[in-house]
């Protein structure tokens, strides 16, 4: 749904099973970050990352000096940053989750 390039030419995009209805509250979203790089001749990634999953329709994304900032439903901020493998070991919530049921209004 998602993509953008970091400082060092690496693709990050968003995958979403999820969208358009938001995970049941009583379960993790099945959605993910991926990092993708190392591209061939042709475009192809050779090496794929999953950074982070069990988020729920990531709706924006942009990487930060390594990190990436995410926009999930229902609304919220989160900076992951990366461990030495690649995926992401925290997160953090820069905005409270709204009462809202509508990707639309996210």
């Amino acid at each position: 749904m998602n993509m953008a390039f970091d400082e060092r030419g690496r693709l990050w995009i968003t995958q979403s099973r999820e969208y358009p209805f938001p995970a049941a509250t009583n379960r993790p979203g099945r959605d993910e970050i991926k990092v993708l790089s190392d591209f061939d001749e042709t475009g192809r990634a050779r090496r794929i990352i999953t950074f982070a999953d069990g988020l729920n329709i990531p709706i924006g994304l942009y990487p930060y000096r390594g990190r990436a900032i995410a926009f999930s439903f229902p609304p919220s901020i989160a900076l992951k940053t990366p461990m030495a493998d690649g995926r992401a070991d925290s997160a953090k919530c820069f905005t409270a989750d709204r009462a809202t049921t509508s990707t639309r209004t996210a």
